[in-house]
């Protein structure tokens, strides 16, 4: 299922290159511009969420990522204007729900938040209301 997930989330974004919802790449906190390894979920023209390392420049961070041990994470929210819309308030209640918030190298990192969330909301797109 994740191999089947991930064709999905990547058509998904090759689609999306046109709407609002994409994944963007960005560099890590901290890392050279040009290493682009970090993701995050842009959901409309005013919102986006990524998930990072609550500490993310501390050496005892970087240390106990590279021993692939957890460290605490944070969700972050960007959002340029209010109103919400309901496809943010849809990846808002995603995010609400989300109580995994340590971040690990391999099993819960930037990249699976941001399929898992590009997943929930493109999901909620694709529902016919009766």
């Amino acid at each position: 299922m994740h191999c089947s997930l991930w064709i999905v989330v990547m058509i998904g974004w090759i689609v999306s290159c046109t709407q609002a919802l994409q994944l963007r790449l960005a560099p890590l906190i901290g890392g050279p511009s040009w290493l682009a390894l970090h993701v995050k979920v842009i959901v409309d023209s005013d919102n986006s969420w990524d998930f990072v390392p609550l500490n993310a420049t501390s050496p005892d961070t970087l240390k106990s990522l590279l021993m692939l041990q957890s460290v605490p994470g944070e969700i972050r929210h960007f959002q340029k204007s209010s109103p919400t819309s309901l496809r943010a308030q849809r990846a808002q209640d995603f995010v609400d729900s989300y109580t995994n918030r340590d971040l690990h190298l391999i099993q819960n990192n930037c990249w699976t938040f941001a399929l898992m969330l590009y997943w929930h909301v493109h999901q909620s797109d694709n529902v016919e209301i009766p």
